[in-house]
């Protein structure tokens, strides 16, 4: 009789097999006493994990499997979550494994997404897990990819193999985000999962505005985001440049944001105080607001980084 179940759901058929990776047990009354004993240590360790893990669609002959793409600050960081099973990492022009189930979790430049998606096998697709800062969501649609999984992560990374300095806001939404939530919890870091896709489109356009608006303001200043936000000065332009971009956004994507976004911005900011945003990817950050309307504040601040016409 194989033991090959200690990592396995189980998924026994009437002829004593097992769904999840093929070995053949006769024994009913073994395969009764593997399944308790096998449930009971999964259940122990996660509960909702394990009602995504047995709940989710499995093809026969293929195993559950964890894959991470990049290996930078946070591709690494997921890659060596403690107590969680060693994913596959793809590197750079690596090949995506097509023969097995699970979240892929694509931690690269928003710029690698095109060749990434490319690369995927078709049947993979839909375990693509997004995890990039910007607005994302029109290459998402473009491609029917809006309805993957996405997160939002709210915990800084300043330089690979460094411990993550948590913000407590992250967030994660659609078919795999148990998956990413407890391997984000085993480095201890918080992780929610948002059932609703308003509710997470709101937490999306708030992190974009943090970025958005923290990028030039630590650039300009060369201060960190804690001195940033107590800095009366660029406290004020802060607060101007939210003002300026948050109504961009609503009217784009048809959200209304809670009260509350500056002082939330402010708090985050606070708990990543020794981190340094930066002015990155513009095409999918301030650029996205600048292609909808060119705000004064707003631009004065990006023509310290980019040649822009005057509106």
């Amino acid at each position: 009789m194989a033991f090959a179940l200690w990592n396995c759901p189980v998924v026994l058929t009437r002829t004593g097999c097992c769904k999840h990776c093929k070995p053949n047990v006769r024994d009913n009354k073994v395969n009764r006493a593997l399944r308790f004993i096998w449930l009971s240590r999964f259940r122990s360790r996660n509960r909702s994990f394990q009602k995504m893990v047995l709940g989710s669609e499995r093809t026969l002959g293929q195993s559950f499997q964890e894959v991470v793409i990049g290996n930078g600050r946070i591709g690494s960081l997921l890659a060596q979550a403690p107590g969680m099973k060693e994913p596959i990492v793809v590197n750079r022009g690596e090949s995506i494994p097509g023969d097995c189930y699970g979240p892929i979790y694509v931690c690269t430049r928003n710029d690698d997404l095109s060749g990434i998606v490319e690369r995927t096998p078709i049947s993979r697709r839909p375990d693509l897990v997004f995890i990039q800062n910007g607005m994302i969501q029109t290459f998402l649609e473009e491609r029917n990819l809006q309805n993957n999984t996405q997160a939002l992560v709210y915990f800084a990374v300043a330089n690979k193999g460094d411990a993550p300095v948590d913000g407590g806001g992250t967030v994660v939404h659609g078919k795999w985000a148990e998956a990413f939530a407890q391997r984000v919890s085993s480095f201890g870091c918080k992780c929610s999962v948002v059932e609703d896709k308003t509710e997470f489109m709101k937490r999306m356009i708030e992190k974009l505005l943090w970025i958005c608006v923290m990028g030039p303001l630590c650039a300009t200043s060369h201060l960190n985001c804690g001195q940033v936000v107590t800095n009366s000065r660029y406290l004020r332009d802060l607060e101007d440049l939210v003002n300026e971009l948050q109504p961009i956004a609503e009217t784009a994507l048809h959200v209304k944001l809670d009260d509350g976004v500056v002082p939330r911005i402010i708090e985050y900011s606070k708990k990543v105080a020794d981190y340094r945003a930066g002015v990155k990817e513009i095409a999918w950050r301030n650029g996205w607001f600048l292609e909808r309307k060119k705000t004064p504040l707003h631009l004065s601040y990006m023509k310290n980084f980019i040649s822009l016409d005057e509106p």
